[in-house]
């Protein structure tokens, strides 16, 4: 088995060999000893299963094959047997029944016949051409002599001489079958012996590489139990006991234990373990030493924390008293926010008038404009009629001329003639006395139009200062939301300093609380190095 591991680890002498198994941890070597013995027995298990499997094979051949096959062999002889005494009586039959006897028997001889040289040529392959030839010629040989017989008289005397031919060659053929059937069931017979020979030898065989792999376990065995101890007692410097007592005084804070460790015990765990002891000696002097420095410090936190507990508490009314005078700001400019917003608001609304009166006015002077021109329009009219009366007065005065003219015939035309001037000059004077009032009225309304266009110049410029206004109004109500949101911003940063400076003197308290914990830490660590001998 050392061999084998060995071979498995190339390029390694014997004591690398060792090195390298004494370098694995002592759980897989443990783990590999259990392991080789596990493999040893599984060995020997594993050879009984696969003899016990070849033991059941060999078995299962010498029933299957040589044993039904000689039994079948034995059947075929006694079935031959059955056939030449039922030849005989078939001969020598002196009745029809009994002739019909005899031939039922020899059909029934011939069937268990075909049936046990069935088992025969199955059990020996080599010889089932031969069997069935000889068989099939049996059976013929002996289908035909029943035949002839059955065609012979009941008297024997009276036979053919055919009959003993055949007969004859029955006999011979019957015997040759049997030669052969028995030749078959000697090979049978040596193959069966054979069979048990093997199986003698193969569990001979078994036993002796069991009994040697039992022997090589057992060794194996107590090889590696001394290989383990040896290599237990070599990683832990001694005896179990002795490292355990060095443990348990280190445990009970025990410094000064001398433990014995020689040159070769170098890398053992007492070896390490008086390497832990020095250590941790020195280890325990730094943390004295230190804990004296840490309860230095702490008072000096101490000292410091309560002098910055007295700032913090001056710098929270500062901070408060900046906050009171922050909100009283805060009031004024939201007052003075609140103003710009309304002017804001009056501008805006101011704007919207002025527009409304802008577009109103402009409307009232395209109105005038329209009159005036209609005013012109009429004069033009009234001047149209003053022609038409005109006009009308010369006719009438011109039908009246001819009215005198005509005489008696004409007065009634002379008196139409007289209404028509007298209309013509009502008219003419109507028409100028529209033409003054329509005059008049055209002064007015150019009067008007003038002062419509002066009132549009006006309003325009109130316009343009309503704007003014407006914008300056909107760049005060920015400024004054500007100038809150930035009170705003140092009224949260006055809170914030405010919940900073609270925090502060709650973070004062816990390190006046943490630095007495860390006096009080010190003192215990103190005392639980006093515990320690070094």
């Amino acid at each position: 088995m050392l061999q084998a591991i060995k071979l498995g680890l190339p390029g390694l002498g014997g004591k690398s060999l060792w090195q390298g198994l004494a370098r694995l941890p002592l759980v897989m070597r443990l783990s590999a000893a259990f392991v080789l013995i596990y493999a040893f027995g599984a060995a020997v298990g594993l050879t009984g299963i696969i003899n016990l499997v070849h033991l059941k094979q060999d078995t299962d051949t010498l029933y299957q094959r040589d044993m039904r096959g000689a039994i079948s062999a034995e059947r075929a002889q006694a079935a031959l047997a059955t056939l030449g005494r039922a030849q005989l009586s078939l001969t020598l039959a002196t009745s029809t029944a009994e002739r019909d006897t005899a031939a039922s028997e020899i059909a029934q001889a011939l069937r268990r016949l075909d049936q046990a040289v069935d088992g025969v040529r199955s059990a020996a392959p080599q010889q089932a051409d031969a069997l069935q030839k000889e068989r099939a010629t049996a059976g013929e040989l002996m289908n035909n002599f029943v035949a002839l017989i059955g065609k012979q008289p009941l008297d024997a005397l009276q036979f053919d001489s055919s009959v003993s031919v055949d007969g004859h060659f029955v006999g011979e053929q019957l015997q040759k079958l049997a030669g052969l059937i028995e030749q078959t069931r000697s090979t049978l017979d040596q193959q069966a012996a054979d069979t048990v020979a093997g199986v003698a030898a193969a569990q001979v065989t078994a036993q002796t590489v069991m009994a040697v792999l039992l022997v090589a376990s057992f060794l194996a065995a107590a090889a590696l139990a001394w290989i383990a101890a040896r290599s237990l007692t070599r990683e832990l410097g001694g005896e179990p006991r002795d490292a355990a007592a060095v443990a348990n005084r280190i445990a009970n804070g025990d410094l000064t234990a001398r433990i014995a460790v020689g040159a070769h015990d170098q890398g053992s765990l007492l070896y390490f373990l008086a390497g832990m002891r020095d250590q941790l000696a020195g280890v325990l002097a730094r943390i004295q030493q230190c804990a004296h420095e840490i309860s230095s410090a702490s008072d000096g936190i101490a000292n410091g924390n309560r002098e910055l507990a007295a700032r913090t508490g001056t710098q929270a009314s500062a901070l408060a008293e900046a906050a009171g005078n922050v909100a009283r700001l805060t009031e004024l400019v939201q007052q003075a926010h609140a103003q710009a917003r309304q002017s804001s608001d009056m501008a805006s609304r101011a704007r919207e008038a002025t527009t409304t009166g802008m577009a109103s006015v402009r409307d009232m002077s395209g109105a005038m404009a329209n009159v005036h021109a209609q005013s012109r329009n009429i004069s033009e009219i009234v001047t149209v009629i003053e022609g038409i009366a005109f006009q009308t007065n010369i006719l009438a005065l011109n039908a009246a001329v001819e009215a005198a003219r005509a005489g008696a015939a004409g007065r009634g035309f002379a008196v139409v003639a007289q209404e028509v001037r007298a209309l013509a000059q009502r008219s003419a004077t109507a028409a100028r006395e529209i033409g003054g009032i329509v005059g008049d009225a055209a002064k007015e309304i150019a009067r008007g139009a003038d002062l419509s266009t002066r009132v549009v110049g006006a309003m325009e410029g109130i316009d343009v200062a309503v704007n003014h206004s407006h914008t300056l109004a909107e760049e005060l109500r920015l400024l004054a939301d500007e100038q809150a949101s930035g009170i705003g911003h140092v009224a949260d940063a006055l809170t914030r300093l405010e919940q900073t400076s609270a925090q502060n003197g709650t973070l004062v308290e816990a390190v006046s609380g943490q630095a007495a914990q860390l006096d009080q830490q010190a003192a215990a660590l103190e005392a639980d190095v006093a515990r320690f001998r070094f």
